[in-house]
């Protein structure tokens, strides 16, 4: 297979993915959704947490929240991305363990009513 055939079957496989969510996870996204606009709407915040390539992805969609996505001219939503601290990543994991960084973030900077998205 050549690097053209092989692109293109990697872009046909991940089409084919996205199609089969509509079927299948189109009303858990719905409620997700729902979920996180009522926190915020009740005065809660969405926090975002997740290691490596998720953490990235975490950040982003930290950032869309807070800066509008595709709706630029509506306010700031509060939404903060746990992978950010590298203070806090770095002390934590060194001093007592990775398993717990992200709990101890939403414990210090979580309420009742937030949204963790991880």
């Amino acid at each position: 297979m050549s690097k053209i055939e092989t692109i293109g079957a990697q872009l046909k496989e991940s089409a084919d993915v996205k199609a089969a969510m509509v079927g299948v996870c189109a009303e858990q996204i719905e409620r997700a959704a729902q979920l996180i606009i009522n926190s915020i709407r009740a005065g809660g915040k969405v926090m975002w947490c997740g290691n490596g390539g998720s953490a990235a992805q975490a950040q982003h969609l930290s950032t869309e929240i807070i800066g509008g996505l595709r709706r630029h001219d509506l306010p700031p939503q509060p939404s903060v991305s746990l992978t950010t601290d590298s203070s806090m990543i770095t002390a934590w994991v060194n001093d007592v363990n990775f398993k717990t960084l992200f709990s101890r973030q939403v414990e210090g900077l979580g309420k009742a009513g937030d949204v963790l998205v991880a």
